[in-house]
């Protein structure tokens, strides 16, 4: 089901958002990236002192928002 909702938004929909300014699309990836936060995960690592894991989150969060995606993914 997904896979057909994608494809009709990319085959019908597509042209539509050539006209959205680029703040809206930004908000619009923002809000689904921050989505992907989860809590959870990241009580459990400080449950289990996986300062480690932490500590390369942080430094790879902060690397990709100051350099750039291409540098940040490397990590």
């Amino acid at each position: 089901i997904s896979a057909v909702v994608i494809s009709f938004t990319i085959l019908f929909l597509l042209p539509a958002f050539e006209y959205l300014p680029k703040c809206i699309m930004a908000a619009v990836v923002f809000y689904a990236g921050f989505g992907l936060l989860e809590l959870d995960n990241f009580v459990f690592l400080v449950k289990i002192r996986a300062y480690l894991d932490i500590f390369l989150f942080f430094f790879t969060a902060i690397l990709t928002l100051a350099v750039s995606i291409q540098v940040g993914q490397f990590f």
